[in-house]
């Protein structure tokens, strides 16, 4: 396989010919063992700050994890999931 024009002509240059033009600084990785903050989280933070002038047909609610009906006998939580899920 012959490869292409664009291939043949690139070059490797060092970071220091870089750094005297514009160039481009990515952030560091986000590590995990910084919390992240949810949108769940945002809007929670922002109804707090609004509080009465906070839109009342908007509704906050957490998010449905296993754990939370973990206890609930096994023929009653299907029918519990239905009733928790919005229509």
């Amino acid at each position: 396989m012959r490869g292409s024009l664009p291939r043949l002509v690139a070059r490797v240059i060092s970071k220091c010919e870089v750094t005297g033009q514009n160039a481009r600084v990515f952030p560091a990785p986000l590590s995990s063992k910084e919390p992240r903050i949810t949108t769940l989280d945002l809007l929670l933070q922002q109804k707090a700050e609004a509080g009465a002038d906070f839109p009342a047909n908007i509704r906050l609610e957490p998010p449905l994890v296993k754990t939370t009906l973990a206890r609930v006998p096994a023929d009653i939580r299907t029918e519990l999931k239905d009733y928790l899920r919005e229509r």
